[in-house]
């Protein structure tokens, strides 16, 4: 395997490590930003659902700031600490999957995905990438990559699902057929971790929330949309439904 195909986790002080942002990967290239539970989990349904655009922020300030230039934008967002802020939408795949968002902007902010797609350096190219949309982000690459580094960046670096499926995807970039239902179960199991913090710290209705959720984060290419990033005029990096080459 080639050094830039192995999954990395964000050094201290970076994105996803509670740090300040800083670039991620170089200035060429491809950046990978892998965020199984849950963000890019629900970014993928949030989009396939009809979603005109996520704009993906790195706190809840930037979040107050774009909203006040789009106010009919949804805003989705991070809800695991209190006091938890006020959202239309969780950061859930079982809620988008519900959600009326046809044609809608959605303004988004999570701990750990959006803060490292932030940190994504201007000359780069940059996807979300989840397991529910692994092989189409494969695809994507192959097709894209022409002879630059790809850079698979796990955005949280005590979160061993987004490490399984970087190696799911680094097997694909290969040429490899990886073991979807291996990297289910590695899912499943590292997510007990964050299910045991969950039921520790939040009301029993967002622990049972989340449970239903990692259900969702574990299905292999079961939304096969390219999360297909670019930066707005404010430097935000936006994020839109791109298609499977």
């Amino acid at each position: 395997m080639a050094d830039d195909l192995i999954p990395m986790r964000p050094a201290a002080g970076s994105p996803g490590s509670g740090g300040r942002p800083r670039p991620i990967g170089t200035a060429s290239g491809i950046v990978v930003a892998i965020d199984v539970i849950r963000a890019f989990t629900t970014a993928a349904i949030l989009l396939a659902r009809g979603a005109k655009e996520i704009i993906c922020v790195r706190d809840f300030h930037e979040v107050e700031e774009v909203a006040a230039e789009i106010p009919s934008a949804l805003i989705v967002g991070e809800q695991r600490d209190p006091p938890y802020p006020d959202v239309d939408l969780p950061n859930s795949p079982v809620a988008a999957a519900s959600a009326d968002v046809a044609g809608r902007v959605v303004v988004f902010c999570t701990v750990n995905g959006t803060r490292v797609l932030a940190a994504t350096p201007l000359g780069a190219t940059a996807i979300g990438c989840a397991a529910v949309n692994v092989g189409a982000s494969a695809s994507w690459i192959l097709a894209s990559r022409g002879s630059g580094p790809v850079h698979l960046v796990c955005t949280d670096p005590g979160a061993d699902e987004d490490v399984a499926c970087a190696g799911h995807l680094a097997a694909m970039l290969r040429g490899e057929v990886p073991d979807s239902a291996a990297t289910r179960r590695a899912i499943v199991a590292a997510a007990r971790v964050h299910e045991r913090r969950w039921r520790a710290n939040v009301p029993a209705d967002m622990w049972r929330g989340f449970v239903a959720d990692v259900d969702v984060c574990a299905r292999i290419d079961a939304v096969p949309v390219v999360l297909a990033c670019t930066r707005d005029e404010r430097g935000l990096i936006v994020m839109r439904k791109g298609f499977r080459p």
